[in-house]
């Protein structure tokens, strides 16, 4: 098959056969271009990104008293209770036989709830202090690091 205006025995491939558009990668390592081109990780590590942001500037207020504490991020929580009315935003979870102190963040129930990134930061340090707070049995404001 050739193309109107190229000599005749001379065969082209078209890669877009379908009307999908053009395939591959839309740029190429070169000379005045990157080695890679951007990449936009996704919804869920930018996630993940705010709430480890959050967590280390916890650690950093906080020092030593959640040193034993580990943080997590799950999609939605595995069970649910009966008697709630509404999913759970985030749980903590105390030490057990071989584990250490654990507070969990559930992704979709907090994206549900904020608009945009600062609404999306806001929240998730208001539920780590709040867990924190139940965890360690202390005062949330004595806790956030927002209030000194």
């Amino acid at each position: 098959m050739t193309e109107p205006g190229e000599p005749p025995g001379k065969a082209v491939r078209r890669r877009d056969r379908h009307g999908r558009g053009l395939r591959g990668p839309m740029s190429l390592p070169g000379p005045y271009s990157p080695a890679r081109p951007p990449v936009d990780n996704g919804r869920v590590a930018r996630f993940d990104g705010i709430v480890l942001d959050c967590a280390e500037r916890l650690q950093r207020h906080l020092g030593s008293l959640i040193d034993g504490v580990e943080f997590a991020v799950e999609d939605v929580p595995s069970t649910l209770p009966a008697e709630a009315a509404q999913l759970a935003l985030s749980t903590h979870l105390p030490a057990g036989t071989a584990g250490a102190n654990r507070v969990v963040v559930y992704r979709r129930p907090v994206e549900l709830r904020v608009q945009g990134r600062q609404d999306t930061i806001e929240l998730v340090t208001d539920l780590l202090v709040e867990e924190l707070a139940e965890l360690l049995g202390r005062d949330a404001d004595e806790l956030d690091p927002r209030t000194r």
